[in-house]
Parts: C-alpha cells; sequence; structure tokens
C-alpha cells in the first residue's frame, strides 16, 4: 500500500497572529500503476487530520485510525484562496545544472588533440530505492556514443544539438554505469556535457522511499588519457584508478559554447 501524508502550515498574517479559519491544504494525486491503469486521489472527508501530529506520523506503519476525518473547507476555486497558477506540464531536466567537462589533461590553450576518450560515472541507489527509469539528455563537442551498463543507447554529432534518450530499467539494477565515448574531431575545445534524472520505485510496500535524482557533470565522472581498455563501459570493470574529470564551466556560461543548444525530443524509450 501507499501511504500520503502532509504536514501542512500556515503563515501569520502582517500583525503575527494565525487566522485559523484561512488554513488549508488541496491536492490531487494521479496513481498510474504497473498495468497502466492510473487512478485519481483527492483531498476530501476521507483524509484525516491531528494538529501537532507525532514524530513518524508519514510512516506506513503508523496507526492513525483514531484520528479525526478532515474537514472539507471548500472546493477548488473558493475564497480566500481563489484560483491558483498550476503548471500545464511536469517539469523537465535541462542544462540549467550542467557543465562542460573533459579529461584532466587539457593544454593551457584549449587545444585539445583530435581523438576519442572514455567518460564513465557510476551511480548507487540509496537501500530502498529501485532504479525503474532515466532520462538523459547529452551533447558533446565533436560527438558521442553513450551507453548505460553496456547497453548501446545511441549517439550524436556536434554540440549545437542535444539529445533526449529515456532508459527503462527492466530488472531494477543495484548500480548504474553512464558510460560516454567523446570524440574530438580536430583540434580545438572539446567537452561533453549530460545531465541525467533517475527515477526510483519502492522496493515493497512497506518502504515508500522513491523519488528521482539528478545527476550532472561533477567530480564523480572519471576519464583517462590512456588507449582506452575494451569493456571499459560494462558494470562490472574496474575504472577506480581513473582521475576525475575537469571542469570546463558551467552552462550557458562556459566558452565556446555559450548557451546555443537545443535539445530535441526523446524518439521512444530504451529498455536497459
Amino acid at each position: 500500500w501507499n501511504v500520503f501524508a502532509v504536514l501542512a502550515s500556515d503563515s501569520a498574517a502582517d500583525d503575527g497572529t494565525i487566522v485559523a479559519e484561512e488554513a488549508a491544504m488541496i491536492a490531487t494525486i494521479l496513481l498510474t500503476y504497473s498495468d497502466g491503469t492510473t487512478q485519481t486521489l483527492v483531498s476530501d472527508e476521507s483524509w484525516r487530520a491531528f494538529l501537532s501530529p507525532p514524530v513518524g506520523f508519514e510512516q506506513p506503519t503508523f496507526n492513525d485510525l483514531s484520528w479525526p476525518a478532515a474537514t472539507v473547507k471548500g472546493v477548488f476555486g473558493d475564497a480566500p484562496w481563489d484560483e491558483m497558477n498550476i503548471p500545464t506540464d511536469p517539469p523537465t531536466i535541462a542544462f540549467d545544472r550542467g557543465h562542460w567537462v573533459w579529461t584532466d589533461a587539457i593544454p593551457a590553450d584549449g587545444d585539445i588533440p583530435a581523438g576519442s576518450r572514455a567518460f564513465p560515472r557510476r551511480f548507487v541507489p540509496q537501500p530502498g530505492q529501485i532504479p525503474s527509469s532515466a532520462t538523459v539528455i547529452i551533447t558533446a563537442d565533436s560527438g558521442y556514443q553513450l551507453w548505460v551498463n553496456g547497453i548501446n543507447i545511441g549517439f550524436g554529432n556536434g554540440f549545437r544539438t542535444a539529445e533526449t534518450w529515456n532508459i527503462n530499467f527492466v530488472s531494477g539494477p543495484p548500480v548504474i554505469v553512464f558510460a560516454v565515448l567523446a570524440t574530438n574531431s580536430k583540434v580545438g575545445p572539446a567537452g561533453l556535457m549530460m545531465v541525467s534524472e533517475i527515477n526510483m520505485r519502492p522496493s515493497g510496500p512497506t518502504n515508500c522511499v522513491a523519488g528521482s535524482f539528478v545527476l550532472t557533470d561533477d567530480q564523480s565522472w572519471v576519464s583517462t588519457k590512456q588507449d582506452i581498455p575494451a569493456g571499459w563501459q560494462q558494470v562490472g570493470f574496474d575504472d577506480s584508478s581513473w582521475p576525475a574529470v575537469k571542469d570546463e564551466g558551467k552552462f550557458p556560461n562556459a566558452q565556446p559554447w555559450g548557451s546555443d543548444v537545443t535539445i530535441v525530443p526523446p524518439t521512444g524509450a530504451v529498455n536497459g
């Protein structure tokens, strides 16, 4: 089962007093089941409410049967709350937290030799979390090939276009390895920028630890200046001796790339 718990608080008026009759909470929750069916839950008298809730009230094992039913104080649009701004689409990941990176061997003049470099990044979920899917946006100067857990996901050419890749994790892997082979086609600037959102599902009805994590280009990425070994993109490959990447600057201010990057939508999903 799932338990939705809300800790609602009321703000004070200008004189510091609390106007209790204006305090309220409203929610609409859309559930999507594994068979594709959906169910909508709304805040109504089936909810329970309690003043000064005890520690642990949000846990599935907490017994709230003695709590009184919530009081319905109106519907959406009623005064004093009136209409509110609700986004029409869920937020999507973007490069606003992205950084351009390359190996730790960047010449002082910025003229990086032509060639390909390997960039792996490992992500280990917290206990009780099972990866269900991931969305990746990625671009590279001059191009890239992307693997996730050894599976070839796709490629891109030219940094002005960033691809979006959706990956479904069928088996819920205990570790996720993003592996990028980035290629610099000629002597000059080179960089890789990738942001990924990993969505989690709970491991069981009594463990509701889920949510999503956004991974960016940081020191968790590693690379090597040496010859690229076979199997480096596989989960079992040991890259612990590889040095961390070098940060070349944050999007959209890092030069010479600036903000001129267009993210194209995904064409489908890949099973990882």
